[in-house]
């Protein structure tokens, strides 16, 4: 039995998610953000991740901000706030701000790729048994949501009065408070949009779901870059095969 792995599987109601998932964290880890190892299936239906609480067979202790922030455990609890008050929880629980600049620049990949649900449950703190020090865990569960239509467009949490997603000027305004002042927000945002299209061109798994990479390039022109993404070329290889987020071949 694996016990250093978390293995998903194809689910019916959303098309092809495994890819989805390996896709977007292949990006993250392309953006040089702190990620997992992931693997993907020959057929395309299981997508594996490898355990990062336990790093070199130590047990740390692992706590998401549903918890953190004492939100309720319902179905609900972890849709209940805003990732300015993410960011300020991280600021008091690590009381290092490098952590916080990790939270936000995980809060900023989310919406550049597109995740509408990277609520409280998908960002999480780490500690080892000692407690001698407290820090973010990787990036995990991210998926690219706006592709499927049963899936609102808008975000887990609000980002200033609402959950829709933000321009270039809101994702500044987020590290702008007194306190958690991150100054190279403009270099993150940029350095993540340029990273996550580098990635998307030379990826030959986007193509495996129809319409994913335009869906992402469409939501990082629309989001948050104040300067057009940098132009990357490639020819396309012939493809296995295509499919709908229906679930149909072309």
């Amino acid at each position: 039995m694996q016990t250093d792995l978390i293995v998903k599987s194809s689910d019916r109601q959303y098309p092809q998610l495994t890819v989805n998932e390996y896709v977007c964290m292949q990006a993250a880890k392309h953006c040089q953000l702190d990620v997992p190892e992931t693997y993907l299936s020959d057929d395309h239906a299981i997508f594996v991740i490898e355990r990062f609480d336990k790093p070199n067979g130590i047990a740390f202790g692992f706590e998401d901000f549903t918890t953190l922030m004492g939100r309720p455990n319902t179905s609900d609890g972890k849709y209940i706030g805003s990732y300015e008050s993410l960011l300020k929880a991280t600021k008091i629980y690590t009381n290092d701000h490098k952590q916080v600049e990790k939270i936000y620049q995980y809060i900023v990949f989310n919406c550049l790729i597109g995740n509408g649900d990277a609520h409280l449950k998908n960002f999480a703190l780490q500690y080892p048994a000692d407690h001698s020090r407290v820090f973010v865990s990787p990036i995990f569960d991210v998926t690219h949501t706006l592709i499927y239509p049963t899936i609102n467009n808008k975000m887990a949490l609000k980002m200033g009065t609402d959950k829709a997603f933000p321009d270039h000027s809101a994702l500044l305004k987020l590290a702008s408070p007194e306190g958690i002042k991150i100054r190279n927000a403009a270099t993150i945002i940029e350095h993540l949009a340029d990273g996550i299209a580098e990635y998307l061109a030379q990826s030959n798994e986007v193509n495996l779901v129809y319409g994913l990479k335009e869906s992402i390039l469409a939501n990082l022109r629309n989001c948050a870059v104040k300067h057009p993404i940098k132009p990357v070329f490639r020819h396309s290889k012939k493809r296995k095969f295509d499919t709908r987020v229906d679930g149909t071949e072309t």
